[in-house]
């Protein structure tokens, strides 16, 4: 969202309005380089507040519609682009009259159908840190919340007629949860930095070098991480280091995994290396070998699309819309999600094959620059608010 944030803002013809939550009392409102951003205040504030939202499974109230309004009625738009249908923006939709897209990103309904697919409830319960519950920050609470915005969600998207997305699963669960609407079709735009190299670096010998890039979430498959590489390493082929970031040793799934596998992360190889900004991203997605990505549910994960976009070989489970993103046999291979025995034995094929891992790069590297290119992406988004404003009020607008 910043990269295409950055080339709007570029546009002389467009006035772009930002709304995000923040730590304020009331809606305030900022101008910056002639676009004007707007803060309104986030939900829950205060400790106390916070703690009894995370014991009662509590989201965002319902007045928090008030907030956009405002903001709507300040700005005066002519379109408005909702990014994600996770939170409460789209429920302001009947409330206003201005058109209005939602940009599909993932979608709370699936999340929570494939929850437990990787690890069990019965597992939380035993492994998780009694703390952890008495806070209200367990998976089995977070599992309750998500409940509650899933079933929110599909109140928005059955009042939302126009949707946005890049995979054939955006458009049909769009088909499914607002019957009758207008889906369009559209790339996004990935941070500079990975534009800007090309990986060449297929494993050679007798050591194979992995990367990943997940989120500390139950669904994001860290335990098929762990057991994968725990097949590896049976094969006893050579060395095998993998590297992990967005998520840290100290972080309770990771401590959740030391306990369901008796396993710590340097026994079996891996590295988490926390939150790491897009120039560290790059410098290890040229160091490695393969980017693994073993999530049970996915919509269009930013991590595949950076790593094709360097020509990173990936192997990636079949999941959600990555069928959209990636060819299984010509820009990386796919297996079934949860089948950590398949995922070593296609990492193998291609540690065994640098061959292979040059075809998957420059076929995955030729893709993502098509994908990816900005100039046709703004002119994408533009073509769909035009058409928008065609369908809602029979008028046109001119792009600079």
């Amino acid at each position: 969202m910043e990269s295409m944030e950055k080339k709007v803002r570029e546009l002389p013809s467009v006035e772009l309005g930002v709304a995000f939550s923040w730590a304020c009392q009331e809606v305030e409102e900022l101008n910056l380089d002639g676009n004007t951003y707007f803060k309104y205040p986030s939900y829950p504030q205060g400790k106390w507040n916070k703690y009894v939202s995370r014991i009662t499974n509590s989201i965002e109230p319902g007045n928090e519609v008030d907030y956009y309004i405002d903001i709507v009625n300040r700005f005066k738009p002519d379109v408005i682009h909702i990014f994600g249908s996770e939170r409460s923006y789209g429920l302001m939709i009947p409330k206003i009259k201005v058109p209005t897209l939602i940009w599909i990103q993932g979608n709370l309904t699936v999340y929570a159908a494939k929850w437990y697919s990787g690890i069990t409830r019965t597992e939380i319960n035993k492994f998780t840190k009694l703390k952890t519950f008495i806070n209200g920050m367990s998976w089995n609470h977070q599992y309750t919340r998500t409940m509650k915005a899933a079933a929110r969600e599909q109140k928005i998207f059955a009042g939302c007629k126009y949707f946005t997305g890049r995979t054939q699963r955006d458009k049909r669960i769009a088909s499914v949860l607002s019957p009758g609407s207008s889906y369009f079709h559209c790339e996004e735009l990935m941070r500079e930095a990975f534009y800007e190299r090309q990986w060449d670096n297929p494993a050679t010998g007798n050591e194979l070098k992995l990367f990943t890039t997940i989120r500390s979430n139950i669904y994001k498959g860290l335990e098929n991480i762990w057991e994968t590489s725990m097949h590896l390493q049976k094969i006893g082929k050579g060395k095998i280091s993998w590297k992990l970031a967005g998520i840290s040793e100290n972080e309770e799934l990771a401590q959740l995994m030391v306990k369901k596998y008796k396993k710590t992360a340097k026994e079996i190889g891996l590295e988490l290396l926390g939150k790491v900004d897009a120039n560290r991203l790059v410098k290890e997605l040229c160091e490695t070998n393969v980017f693994v990505h073993p999530s049970h549910i996915d919509n269009s994960p930013n991590s595949v699309c950076e790593a094709m976009l360097m020509g990173v070989p990936v192997v990636s489970t079949y999941a959600g819309g990555i069928p959209s993103l990636m060819q299984d046999g010509k820009e990386g291979l796919m297996v079934q999600d949860g089948d950590s025995y398949a995922m070593a034995g296609a990492i193998m094929e291609v540690w065994n094959s640098p061959e292979l891992a040059r075809f998957f790069s420059e076929n995955a590297r030729k893709r993502g620059l098509e994908r990816n290119d900005s100039q046709a992406i703004i002119s994408r988004l533009f073509e769909i608010y035009e058409e928008v404003l065609r369908q809602e009020k029979g008028i046109t607008f001119q792009q600079a």
